[in-house]
């Protein structure tokens, strides 16, 4: 092998080794096991938490719940489907194959969400009424750089150091519309929210304004609306 020969040669290997260390790795798309059973009892609050490790567990949760999950969109994004999909309940424990702490679990719930529910989707743009989330007068009420954790339930909210982009889609799942982020604010903060949903009280749209500092205004925009085309319900396992 002459000299020139097997630096080329030497110089490919590196020039290979080097492309592969450098392109970034694929998500990764598929829980390393996971479980979905029926959930039988009678309250119909739904949690779901991500744990360090790479685990996921969720209680009482829907499907349509977990399809704006996996695909990070609100309840009015979703088209199509049987009656079941927002009625029937299930619990859901996944690990992911991961050295991260908290991954983006959205791919391998679509993945899940496939392989058990033998779910098929497509996408369309349609007119629809929104929600465009603005600065109030006063303008936003609190600050800070916590965990970036949210807790919801239907008539209160805390939230520590998450971002605007956060605070709109847990406003779309309390409204069931599509929430649009126009305040401008890309720092961090902290939310203390409460409100009473049936109406004798103060409502959710005074909260926003009067405790944060911000507001909802209706109005009409194209939205990126996922139909389903199929879906069964899951065998136990």
């Amino acid at each position: 092998m002459s000299r020139r020969t097997w630096f080329r040669r030497v110089f490919t290997l590196i020039a290979t080794v080097l492309a592969q260390l450098t392109t970034p790795a694929a998500a990764q798309t598929a829980f390393e096991v996971a479980s979905i059973k029926p959930n039988t009892g009678v309250s119909r609050d739904m949690k779901i938490v991500p744990t360090p490790g790479g685990r996921l567990n969720g209680e009482n949760l829907t499907l349509k719940f977990l399809i704006g999950i996996a695909y990070k969109i609100g309840d009015n994004q979703i088209q199509g489907g049987p009656g079941w999909i927002a009625s029937a309940r299930y619990d859901i424990a996944a690990k992911a194959e991961t050295d991260k702490e908290f991954p983006d679990f959205s791919p391998m719930l679509q993945t899940l969400l496939e392989d058990r529910f033998k779910l098929a989707v497509h996408h369309e743009i349609r007119d629809q009424s929104v929600y465009v989330l603005t600065m109030a007068k006063e303008g936003l009420k609190d600050s800070g750089a916590g965990s970036g954790s949210i807790e919801m339930t239907s008539k209160r909210m805390e939230g520590a150091g998450i971002t605007m982009d956060s605070l709109a889609r847990a406003l779309a799942r309390l409204t069931g519309m599509v929430v649009i982020d126009q305040t401008g604010f890309n720092s961090k903060f902290d939310v203390h929210l409460a409100w009473t949903p049936d109406g004798d009280g103060v409502s959710l749209f005074t909260a926003l304004r009067e405790q944060l500092g911000l507001k909802l205004e209706s109005r009409k925009a194209p939205v990126d609306v996922l139909v389903i085309d199929h879906v069964e319900k899951p065998s136990e396992n």
